[in-house]
């Protein structure tokens, strides 16, 4: 799988000491590809943030903003998706950005101005921002559960719902 991925990844999965894939990595690669829905359950440290995340880096477009939207349960969650996924996209012309409950929400609207491709934050602020339609989901192809069981609590559910219908079909 490795050997297929582009040129600017080569460098980077031999700083990160990755030489071959995990198992949740070879099982979910080829079905995120094809676009298919995938449930990853894989305990932690077993490398599920890229096992989804390449496959689906790999499917964007590179200055179309909001294609891609990953929800984490947590702030600390989500700027630790943000910092891996920066790390893969940048190279292939791609950005993110995070939005965070408890952030400036005005540095945030700003940030959307530059058109971020990959939108990573909590359900309570990227509802916030979509309400106010300032995120728009026209273009959003995917979203990302990360920690999906979570992301169902009583605390998340309302906010994922709400987002999940602003999806286009």
């Amino acid at each position: 799988m490795f050997k297929n991925f582009p040129e600017q990844w080569q460098d980077l999965l031999k700083e990160k000491g990755i030489t071959t894939e995990t198992a949740i990595q070879k099982e979910l690669f080829a079905p995120i590809t094809e676009g298919d829905n995938v449930l990853g359950i894989s305990p932690t440290g077993t490398g599920k943030t890229l096992a989804y995340l390449l496959p689906l880096l790999l499917s964007l477009k590179p200055k179309k903003s909001q294609q891609l939207l990953i929800l984490a349960p947590n702030s600390e969650l989500a700027g630790q998706i943000f910092d891996v996924t920066k790390k893969w996209a940048e190279p292939l012309g791609l950005t993110a950005q995070l939005f965070l409950s408890g952030s400036s929400q005005k540095r945030q609207i700003e940030s959307l101005k530059k058109g971020p491709t990959i939108l990573i934050g909590t359900p309570g602020r990227v509802f916030e921002l979509i309400k106010l339609k300032i995120i728009t989901m026209m273009h959003v192809k995917t979203i990302v559960f990360d920690e999906f069981v979570e992301l169902l609590s009583v605390r998340h559910s309302n906010f994922v719902t709400k987002i999940s219908h602003h999806v286009p079909v």
